[in-house]
């Protein structure tokens, strides 16, 4: 059967979901597409396709939110891309260092690759159909919308974080908070 992952201590809230056209110059524009009603039934939706219990329905709203929807201080899915990304990677990894033990590094990376992929993530992204879940601006839409396949794979990513965040962390190995190691910078290089 299926399992779901609960997080305890739920406090359930219904957040809208912004359709914005960032185009309308220095205003913040953003109609609610749907009401809470609807809101709260397509979290119940995405639940059940990701097996998860999202506590935090605002990071998972902003999970499908296209960086062509931004307006104001709304914020897109691009942070929780970048973490979704890396957690998907080493989840992944982890698996085929797991079943394929005779295998070369170099085997593995093909593997690895060919299943984090943006056309494969594209394609389990299709088929949970996230696609009516984007959250884009109007002329994204227009141009496919949720049939593009990097909003897709993205959006997918993203999810990911909220449920990575989620699940009970223990601290980095000791190895990695040695006191001879570099500190990392606060400012990227150029």
């Amino acid at each position: 059967g299926r399992r779901y992952l609960t997080v305890t201590g739920v406090q359930t809230c219904a957040l809208p979901i912004f359709h914005c056209d960032p185009l309308v110059a220095g205003q913040h524009y953003a109609k609610a597409a749907l009401d809470a009603e609807q809101v709260q039934a397509n979290a119940e939706i995405l639940e059940a396709k990701f097996f998860h219990h999202f506590k935090n329905r605002q990071l998972l709203s902003r999970a499908f939110m296209h960086p062509s929807a931004v307006s104001g201080d709304v914020h897109s899915n691009q942070r929780l891309e970048f973490l979704g990304d890396r957690v998907l990677g080493l989840v992944v990894a982890e698996m085929l260092h797991t079943q394929y033990p005779g295998e070369s590094e170099g085997a593995l990376a093909r593997r690895f690759t060919s299943l984090v992929r943006r056309e494969a993530l594209e394609r389990i992204a299709r088929d949970l159909h996230l696609g009516p879940y984007l959250i884009l601006a109007k002329g994204v839409e227009r141009s496919g919308g949720p049939q593009i396949s990097s909003p897709l794979a993205d959006a997918f990513q993203a999810v990911l974080a909220p449920i990575f965040l989620a699940l009970p962390h223990s601290s980095p190995p000791p190895f990695l908070r040695l006191p001879h190691a570099p500190p990392i910078p606060c400012n990227p290089p150029p």
